[in-house]
């Protein structure tokens, strides 16, 4: 995906660029289409909040503090943890804690905020997702080695000093800056919204 090498420095070959993205977002379109999920991880600095803002505005869960181990090859364990963080917050709603002593409900109260910290992303992941993408292959390799052994798709963003070798769908572009990360993921979640609007028409009309 290397176009040139000037001065030291790898120049991506844009038209590859364009192209993977293009397979990325076909692919992505077809997967929400049919009802599945997409799970986007961005734990590096520059594209947490750019991770954060996409999958909210796009109703799909996200990653972007630490990876929990077992998200994937343990999800039976973390289904449960997260179906309890999920009750715990209902309940917390309807005032159901008020019958628990001042400290019974401070205890509840840092459970579930610790619980949302680590979890909060992914507490309305019911199942496995169809998907997942990474914005860097290197920071989240754990998620893609979980994403691997579940047989889960991998659509990723990679840089020329990234081995794309375990990656299903990869779109080679400067992961680094925030102008790549932030163009690369608003096409990405204009495929995800377009795939939605699939959901909600009539068999003959997505064929």
């Amino acid at each position: 995906y290397v176009f040139m090498t000037k001065n030291g420095i790898n120049i991506i070959n844009l038209q590859k660029t364009v192209e993977k993205l293009e397979e990325a977002r076909n692919f992505i379109e077809k997967i929400i289409s049919e009802g599945q999920q997409i799970l986007f991880v961005g734990t590096k600095k520059q594209a947490k909040n750019i991770v954060l803002s996409l999958a909210k505005r796009c109703q799909m869960p996200y990653v972007v503090e630490r990876w929990l181990g077992g998200t994937f090859t343990n999800f039976e364990v973390i289904s449960r943890r997260v179906k309890f963080l999920r009750d715990g917050q209902e309940k917390l709603k309807r005032g159901e804690f008020s019958q628990y002593t001042k400290f019974e409900q401070m205890k509840i109260m840092e459970e579930l905020e610790s619980l949302e910290g680590k979890m909060g992303g992914i507490k309305n992941m019911i199942k496995l997702p169809g998907a997942i993408f990474l914005t860097g292959v290197i920071e989240d390799n754990l998620a893609l080695k979980e994403a691997k052994i579940k047989k889960i798709p991998i659509i990723a963003l990679v840089d020329t000093n990234v081995d794309p070798e375990d990656v299903d769908y990869k779109i080679p572009v400067n992961e680094d800056a925030i102008s790549s990360l932030q163009l690369m993921l608003a096409y990405i979640g204009q495929a995800v919204l377009k795939g939605k609007e699939k959901i909600k028409q009539p068999e003959a009309v997505k064929k």
